[in-house]
C-alpha cells in the first residue's frame, strides 16, 4: 500500500506538540508496516526531518492555498497513492481523490474565540469543517477534543478517532547527573524552581498565574517561576507585569529550549506548572512523568484524561485556586513523591509506537471500505440503477458515463426511454453493449422507472434521473455498506446541486432522518438513494399515480418499517437548472408533496402549505413597492386558506409570527410609498 503524508503545513519548533507528533508517525510507520510511505512538503523542510525510510517528495511552494492544493491532487495520482494524510489541522488537498484522514488537535477557537485574530478564526471555521466533511476519518489528540469535533462540526461520531500523544523519544532515555548540572550551570537555572514551558499564546494563561504567584510569593521565598518557550501574542502584558511587580528575580524566561535540554530541566525543576486553559492533549505533562518530575495542573479539557491521579489540581481561572495549590505543592514534599510515583505509571498508558499503529489500523480501515482493496475475491452484490429518459440528449451520456465509470464488477444498467426524438437513441445505442435498453411510448417517470425495476435482477436498486450523476466510487461505498450491514434495508448519503456544465451550486441540505423528521422537509437527495430488492417484495413499486414526489412518498412509505440509513459520504448529484421537472412546475410538485403528507400524516406540515403557495406566486412581479405588498397579502391569504383547506383548522403560532412580520413589512411599504407620494 502506498499512504502519503501531507508535511506541507509544518513549520519546525513553531506548532508544538504536533511536530513531534507529526515526527513519531514518519519516525514509526515503516518500523509498522512494510509499506510504501511518502513524505510530501518543501525541500527545506523535509532536510530538517529524519524520514526513516519514507520516501521524500519535495513539492516548490506554491502562491495559494489553491494552487498547493492542485498541484497535492495532481501529486496524489501520479504516484498512485492509496491513502492520503494530512496530520496537521486540516484536509489538503479538500477534494481528495483517494480514501483520506486529517488530524485537528482541539476546537480552542469555539470556546476562546478572542484569543484569535479575525483571519485566523475565519480560516478554522471554514476549514475545519470543510476538512471533516470530506475525510473519511478525523483524528484527535483526547476524547475530550473528539466530543468538541463531534458536537461544533456536527460529524458522525464514527468517523472521529481519538489517538493520544506522548513525550519524544528521548524522554525515555537515562541522562548521567553530570549532564543534568551542566544544563542548570548552562540556563542559570534558580536552585528550587516550577518549570513552565509553553509559547506565550493567550490561551497558556501565563497572566493569572504570575497574578497568583505575586500572591504567594512571600510564603514560598525559595520558590522561583521558569518558562521556556518562544513569545506570541501575550509577551507584551507579562513582561509589563513582571517589571511592575518587580518579579524579575523570580520569574525568568528562558527562551527557546534545545531538545537535548529539556529533560534535565524538568528533572532540575521542584514540578511542573500547567495552568493552561485549554489543551487539546497536554504532552509536557508526559515529558514531566518520564523525567520524574511531579505536576500540578490545572483541571480543564484534556488535561485529568492525560494527567489521571498523577497530579495536583486547581482551577485555572481562579487565582485563590493556583495560590492554594502552589502552597500545598511546595510545602509537601510527601505529595510530590507520590505524583513522581503515579506519575511514572501514568505516563506507561501513552506510547507513540501505540498511536502510530492505531493510525495506521484506522488508514487501512478507510481504504478497506472506501475501494474493498483487502479481499479481492470480495461477492460484490449485484446492483440495478434504472435511469428513465426522455429527449435527455443534452445530459444523458454524463450521466451513463457516471455510471459505467464506477468500474462496480456486479452493476445491471437500465435505461428506459420513453420515446425520445432527440440525439437520445444514438447516445445509447453508443453503449448498448455496457447497457440494456428499452424506448417506447410510456405514462411518464414513474411508470419508466417501475417497468425498470420489473425488468432488473439485482440485489440492490436505484433509479438515477437522466440528467443526474454518481459521485466515483459510489456504488463500491454502498456495496460494502450493505455487505457490513446485512439487516440494513435502504441507505442514502450526502448529495450536491450542480447546473447544467457541471459547476457545483451547493451542497444538498442531507441529514439523517426518519418518519417523522419527513414530514417538514425531505433530506433524502435522490440520487443517493439505494435499497434492498426485497422492500419491493414487501412494499410495491413506486405509486404510477404520481408524477413528481413519487420518490419521497417512498422514502416516508420505507421510513414507516425501517430506519433510513445516513452515509457521510458524497455519493451523486441533482441536476438544478430552470427547465427540469421540478424546477420548472414548482406549483404542481408542491401540490403533489401535500396529497402525499395528506396520505401518510394526519396533517399537511406548515413548510410545505407556504412553500406551495410560495411556488405558485413566485413567478410574479414584484418589482414596485405595490406589486410586493399585493404579493404579501397573497401570500397570507392564500396560505390561511391553504390551511384551512388542507388541514381543516387555523395555522399554527409559528406561521401566525410570520404573518406578523409580513404584516409589518406590508405597512413599511405603505408608509414608504405615502412618503415618496408626499
Amino acid at each position: 500500500m502506498r499512504i502519503g503524508i501531507n508535511l506541507t503545513d509544518l513549520i519546525p519548533g513553531r506548532i508544538g506538540g504536533m511536530e513531534n507528533y507529526m515526527r513519531s508517525l514518519v519516525h514509526y510507520f515503516p518500523k509498522i508496516e512494510n509499506d510504501a510511505y511518502y513524505a510530501i512538503g518543501y525541500k527545506d523542510i523535509l532536510n530538517k526531518i529524519d524520514l526513516n525510510g519514507c520516501i521524500a517528495v519535495p513539492i516548490k511552494p506554491s502562491a495559494s492555498r489553491q494552487s498547493q492544493s492542485k498541484l497535492l491532487r495532481e501529486l496524489i495520482v501520479e504516484s498512485k497513492l492509496d491513502i492520503w494524510l494530512s496530520p496537521l489541522l486540516v484536509l489538503d488537498p479538500l477534494d481528495c481523490p483517494i480514501p483520506s484522514a486529517v488530524t485537528i488537535p482541539d476546537m480552542q477557537h469555539k470556546y476562546f474565540p478572542e484569543f484569535f485574530d479575525k483571519n485566523t478564526l475565519d480560516w478554522r471555521e471554514e476549514y475545519y469543517q470543510k476538512s471533516v466533511d470530506n475525510a473519511d476519518v478525523v483524528f484527535t489528540l483526547s476524547n475530550s477534543s473528539r466530543q468538541d469535533i463531534i458536537r461544533f462540526l456536527d460529524v458522525n461520531p464514527a468517523k472521529v478517532k481519538a489517538i493520544y500523544l506522548d513525550s519524544p523519544e528521548w524522554f525515555n532515555r537515562n541522562i548521567p547527573p553530570r549532564r543534568i548540572k551542566q544544563v542548570k550551570d548552562l540556563y542559570k537555572l534558580p536552585k528550587n524552581f516550577l518549570y513552565y514551558p509553553a509559547n506565550t499564546w493567550p490561551h497558556k494563561n501565563h497572566l493569572r498565574l504570575m497574578e497568583a504567584y505575586l500572591r504567594i510569593k512571600d510564603k514560598i521565598p525559595l520558590t522561583h517561576l521558569l518558562f521556556s518557550g518562544y513569545q506570541h501574542h501575550a509577551s507584551s502584558e507579562i513582561t509589563k507585569f513582571i517589571k511592575k511587580n518587580n518579579l524579575r528575580n523570580r520569574v525568568h524566561f528562558i527562551g527557546y529550549v534545545k531538545t537535548d535540554d529539556i529533560q534535565s530541566i524538568y528533572k532540575n525543576a521542584l514540578g511542573l506548572i500547567f495552568p493552561s486553559l485549554f489543551e487539546g492533549f497536554g504532552i509536557p505533562i508526559i515529558e514531566a512523568f518520564r523525567s520524574g518530575c511531579p505536576v500540578l495542573c490545572a483541571n480543564n479539557t484534556s488535561i485529568p484524561e492525560v494527567a489521571g491521579n498523577a497530579a495536583l489540581y486547581f482551577d485555572a481561572l481562579s487565582i485563590s485556586s493556583i495560590a492554594d495549590a502552589i502552597a500545598t505543592f511546595t510545602k509537601d514534599q510527601d505529595l510530590r513523591l507520590k505524583l513522581i510515583t503515579a506519575g511514572e505509571i501514568q505516563a506507561k498508558k501513552f506510547s507513540y509506537e501505540k498511536t502510530a499503529h492505531k493510525t495506521l489500523n484506522y488508514l487501512k480501515e478507510i481504504a478497506i471500505k472506501k475501494t474493498g482493496m483487502r479481499n479481492k475475491k470480495t461477492t460484490w452484490p449485484k446492483i440495478s440503477i434504472i435511469t428513465p429518459s426522455f429527449n435527455q440528449g443534452k445530459y444523458i451520456e454524463r450521466t451513463i458515463k457516471s455510471v459505467l465509470k464506477q468500474n462496480y464488477p456486479n452493476l445491471e444498467y437500465i435505461v428506459m426511454d420513453g420515446g425520445s426524438i432527440d440525439n437520445t437513441l444514438r447516445i445509447l445505442k453508443k453503449y448498448s453493449k455496457k447497457l440494456k435498453y428499452i424506448s417506447e411510448n410510456d405514462k411518464g417517470q414513474t411508470d419508466a422507472i417501475n417497468k425498470g425495476l420489473k425488468m432488473s435482477t439485482g440485489e440492490i436498486i436505484a433509479y438515477l434521473n437522466s440528467d443526474d450523476t454518481y459521485e466515483p466510487d459510489a456504488l463500491k461505498k454502498i456495496a460494502i455498506f450493505f455487505i457490513n450491514n446485512p439487516k440494513a434495508k435502504f441507505v442514502y448519503g450526502k448529495g450536491r446541486h450542480i447546473g447544467e456544465n457541471d459547476e457545483f451550486i451547493e451542497d444538498y441540505p442531507s441529514e439523517p432522518t426518519d418518519y417523522l423528521r419527513l414530514h417538514p422537509t425531505c433530506a433524502i437527495c435522490q440520487p443517493t438513494a439505494f435499497w434492498r430488492r426485497d422492500l419491493i417484495d414487501e412494499l410495491g413499486y413506486f405509486d404510477a399515480e404520481l408524477k413528481y414526489a413519487m420518490d419521497y412518498d417512498y422514502w416516508i412509505r420505507i421510513s414507516e418499517k425501517y430506519p433510513l440509513n445516513f452515509l457521510y459520504e458524497y455519493l451523486g448529484n441533482t441536476r438544478f437548472y430552470k427547465d427540469t421537472k421540478t424546477s420548472g412546475q414548482r406549483p404542481k410538485v408542491h401540490r403533489e408533496i401535500i396529497d402525499v403528507q395528506k396520505k401518510h400524516y394526519s396533517k399537511v406540515h406548515a413548510n410545505w402549505i407556504l412553500a406551495y403557495v410560495h411556488a405558485k406566486l413566485e413567478k410574479n412581479d414584484r418589482s414596485t413597492i405595490y406589486k410586493n405588498t399585493t404579493f404579501l397579502i397573497t401570500l397570507i391569504l392564500g396560505s390561511l386558506y391553504g390551511f384551512i383547506k388542507f388541514n381543516h383548522e387555523l395555522p399554527p403560532l409559528i406561521v401566525w409570527k410570520y404573518y406578523l412580520i409580513w404584516t409589518k413589512e406590508i405597512f413599511a411599504f405603505m408608509k414608504r410609498k405615502a412618503y415618496q407620494t408626499a
